[in-house]
């Protein structure tokens, strides 16, 4: 592996025949020079820092790698590279009309863009699958497997009024994975649907959609869409709480199956919520129950508990 760091590189064309070249180390510099990328290797990115390449990358073999924390955008029309593209952290966005004519592997952070990719994509239980930039269409032109979750944005007062996928191959969920919803328009309302993929997903009752204050019901296996139920959540209900010696349970009701919660504390009640902190996430199980066991300290003489819907 060689690894450029900094900033000042300055090539006018760039040949990686074998082996890894990689983009930063895991800070905010890095970056490539001008013109056409020939890899028959790996171009990888390591920045926690954002990226836009605007080069062409080609190459029959060689294929990219996102390790960074930042966003690496993949922005010409003109990339006709092979290989395998794999994301391990961060976010990777392939927009342009050239895409990737080869597959992709999302084992960590998240893939997605207003791009096209060729081959066939795989999406790992750490990982997801994010079409769009704000919102707008991935084009995959071979099967998709969901095996993590799928984030999308929605905006019920545009003509596209969320971000889809449009699969030209196989679309199958093979796990328990997540659809988060992030509403960037007015407030949803029972009725509104979302086509975020172009046909019926295989498996995809499997799923569970949560977000944007909303009530969901999953269609996914039916027709590739979500719909909302009701536009407004119902307030938990802490209806026993049991204190002993080392640990406060809560147990309650009222949420909704599947959607998940969060247990935030502080020794001081007067303290804005962002100063709270963690100490629980979990999901409402059947009926909208919940019991959760938070620790608490021998002599503290005061600490308070609170139960949050994302």
């Amino acid at each position: 592996t060689w690894t450029l760091a900094a900033n000042g590189n300055t090539w006018s064309s760039l040949n990686i025949n074998a082996g890894t070249l990689q983009i930063g180390n895991g800070g905010t510099t890095g970056k490539l020079g001008s013109g056409t990328i020939q890899n028959e290797g790996t171009l990888a990115f390591n920045l926690s820092s954002d990226l836009i390449v605007t080069n062409d990358i080609n190459g029959i073999a060689g294929g990219v790698t996102q390790n960074g924390t930042g966003t690496v955008t993949l922005a010409s029309s003109g990339n006709t590279y092979a290989g395998l593209t794999v994301v391990n952290s961060g976010r990777l966005l392939i927009n342009g009309s050239g895409g990737t004519t080869g597959g992709a592997v999302v084992n960590g952070g998240s893939l997605g863009g207003t791009g096209t990719i060729g081959g066939t994509v795989f999406v790992q239980p750490a990982g997801a699958l994010a079409p769009g930039v704000t919102i707008g269409t991935l084009t995959i032109n071979s099967d998709l497997t969901l095996g993590g979750s799928v984030l999308v944005d929605v905006n019920r007062s545009l003509a596209q009024s969320n971000d889809l996928t449009v699969v030209n191959g196989t679309l199958s969920n093979t796990n328990n994975g997540w659809v988060v919803v992030n509403n960037l328009g007015p407030a949803l309302v029972a009725g509104n649907r979302f086509q975020i993929f172009n046909q019926p997903v295989l498996g995809g009752e499997l799923m569970t959609v949560v977000g944007a204050g909303a009530i969901w019901t999953n269609r996914l296996a039916i027709d590739g869409s979500i719909a909302v139920v009701s536009g407004t959540l119902p307030q938990p209900q802490i209806t026993t709480t049991t204190v002993t010696s080392t640990n406060v349970v809560l147990s309650g009701t009222n949420g909704v199956a599947g959607n998940p919660y969060v247990v935030l504390t502080s020794t001081n009640l007067a303290l804005p919520l962002s100063t709270w902190t963690r100490v629980q996430t979990n999901v409402f199980g059947l009926g909208g129950t919940f019991s959760t066991t938070n620790p608490v300290t021998a002599g503290e003489p005061q600490r308070f508990f609170l139960l949050q819907v994302p």
